[in-house]
């Protein structure tokens, strides 16, 4: 049987002591490392670098318009696909009988 759902209310400050006596209880000075750094991210310690992202519109639009005029086969060896693993099989035809029916 499972417990009921309880809201769990744990502050900066607990989750700081928790890390304070992990270290203390390290065994090595890679974890050591591991706790305080996790202590300085908890307290905000470490910037986000800021991150820069550039999209040149003039090559999106050339290439869509490359991409235009490509073949089904050329798009898909562009895209890592074998064209022939979308080759239908020609039917075969048969000698068969057949009656028309009207519709009512």
């Amino acid at each position: 049987m499972l417990p009921e759902h309880r809201e769990l209310s744990i502050t900066k400050e607990q989750i700081t002591l928790l890390m304070l006596e992990a270290h203390k209880k390290s065994s090595n000075s890679a974890e050591e490392i591991m706790a305080l750094r996790e202590i300085a991210k908890i307290h905000g310690m470490y910037a986000l670098a800021p991150t820069t992202v550039t999209i040149n519109t003039l090559n999106i639009e050339s290439n869509q318009k490359k991409l235009g005029e490509l073949s089904d086969e050329q798009l898909l060896e562009l895209a890592g696909m074998h064209p022939k693993l979308f080759e239908r099989p020609e039917a075969a035809a048969i000698e068969a009988e057949f009656t028309e029916v009207e519709e009512k």
